[in-house]
C-alpha cells in the first residue's frame, strides 16, 4: 500500500473485504489479458509465431493474474468466470488452427489442449516468481514443451484412451 501510496482506510473503504479486492484486481487483469489476446498478431501469420506470441502473452501475464488460480474465494465467482471464459474464447482459435495447420495433434480435443496449456503456464509462473528461471526462458521452454509433446510429429501408435473417465471400483 505504501509503494501505491494508498492509506489502509481509502483502501478498506473502496474494498471492504480481502475477496472484494482480490476480485477487483482480477478483473482488472484479467481484462488486460483479454485486450492483449485481441492482438492482430494471433489471427494471422504462420501458426508457429500465432502461438509464440500466444505464450509471450500468457507468460507475462503471470505477475498480474497468477492468483487467480488458487485464491479459493474467487472460483464460483460469475463475473471472475464469464471473464476467464472470455479469455478461453480468444486463446481457443489459436489452438485450434494449430490443430488445423497441422501443427499439434488432431487425435486430441482442443478444450483438453486448453487445460494442459493452463497447467503449464501455471507452472512457469510459478517458476518466474520464484526466480528460477526468466520470463523469455518460460515462453521459449513453454512453446517448446507444448509442441513437443503435442506436434503432429510426436504421434504415437499407441491406443486412444476411452472418451468418458473410469469408474474407480470401491
Amino acid at each position: 500500500m505504501q509503494r501505491a501510496g494508498v492509506g489502509r482506510a481509502t483502501l478498506f473503504r473502496h474494498f471492504p473485504t480481502r475477496t472484494d479486492l482480490l476480485r477487483a484486481a482480477g478483473l482488472s487483469a484479467l481484462a488486460e489479458l483479454r485486450a492483449r489476446l485481441g492482438a492482430p498478431e494471433l489471427a494471422r501469420g504462420p501458426i508457429r509465431e500465432r502461438l509464440e506470441h500466444l505464450f509471450k502473452i500468457l507468460v507475462e501475464a503471470g505477475s498480474r493474474t497468477h492468483f487467480l488460480l488458487v485464491a479459493a474465494e474467487l472460483f464460483e465467482d460469475p463475473e471472475l468466470t464469464r471473464a476467464t471464459e472470455e479469455v478461453d474464447a480468444r486463446v481457443t482459435p489459436v489452438l485450434d488452427a494449430a490443430i488445423r495447420e497441422g501443427l499439434i495433434r488432431d487425435d486430441v480435443p482442443s478444450e483438453f489442449f486448453g487445460d494442459i496449456l493452463e497447467a503449464m503456464v501455471y507452472g512457469a509462473w510459478s517458476s518466474v516468481a520464484r526466480q528460477r528461471i526468466t520470463t523469455a526462458d518460460a515462453q521459449t521452454w513453454l512453446l517448446e514443451t507444448f509442441l513437443h509433446g503435442f506436434g503432429s510429429a510426436g504421434r504415437t501408435e499407441a491406443r486412444r484412451p476411452a472418451a468418458r473417465a473410469r469408474r474407480r471400483s470401491s
